[in-house]
């Protein structure tokens, strides 16, 4: 079975999703916490070209929610 995204797309969803929640029920600073680790997926192994270009966009997105 092929997934039609890098494997780090989704495992940083994860994390974007969680926050999300977590910021909607009131929990802001585990929201940031979550968004943390969405920030930086550099270190995820295995990364192709598109794995790369999901971190990146991962971190663009991130940034200007974790400067708030």
């Amino acid at each position: 079975m092929h997934a039609e995204r890098h494997l780090v797309f989704y495992y940083g969803y994860g994390f974007l999703s969680v926050s999300t929640a977590l910021q909607k029920k009131g929990y802001i600073k585990e929201a940031r916490a979550e968004l943390e680790g969405y920030a930086d997926l550099s270190w995820f192994k295995g990364l192709d070209s598109e794995g790369e270009a999901d971190v990146e966009q991962s971190r663009v997105w991130a940034k200007p929610i974790l400067i708030l």
